[in-house]
């Protein structure tokens, strides 16, 4: 005997909250891991914020008071490009492109993972491999049309 309509709706109803019941419990557990990343840091457990506190670690830059100040991210304290405004940026893939505009910041620091390959579309583990720090005059004048 074959099932009904109605039979085979509630049985997607029910594949459909259990599914949805899962995910939920993930995102809660994502998000007691997000705060216990965001006491640490001082700042979000977003990617972004993420990157610039690990840039600020390793590199010596003192971070602007709040995450999303215009502009730039923070200041080398020491070393050649101490006193150097930075505007960290964090990329799973830099290679996909970057969010680069005429910011009051003296160098861009990108952070990014490794290449993706094109295919479907699949959970990436968070990474940096591969750090970038560019001029932003030069940059800038590189990257106008007609130049």
């Amino acid at each position: 005997m074959r099932d009904s309509s109605g039979q085979r709706a509630t049985r997607r109803i029910n594949l459909l909250t259990e599914t949805l019941r899962q995910l939920a419990a993930l995102l809660q557990a994502r998000d007691e891991l997000g705060a216990r990343i965001a006491a640490l840091t001082g700042r979000s457990a977003q990617p972004g914020d993420i990157g610039e506190f690990i840039a600020s670690q390793v590199l010596d830059i003192e971070l602007a008071d709040t995450a999303i100040q215009a502009g730039y991210d923070g200041v080398f304290r020491s070393g050649p490009l101490a006193d150097q405004a930075v505007n960290v940026k964090t990329y799973g893939d830099a290679f996909a492109g970057l969010d680069i505009r005429p910011h009051s910041c003296d160098l861009y620091l990108i952070l990014s993972g490794l290449a993706r390959t094109s295919g479907t579309v699949q959970h990436h583990r968070w990474q940096i491999s591969t750090m970038y720090l560019l001029d932003t005059c030069r940059l800038l004048e590189t990257s106008r049309p007609g130049v």
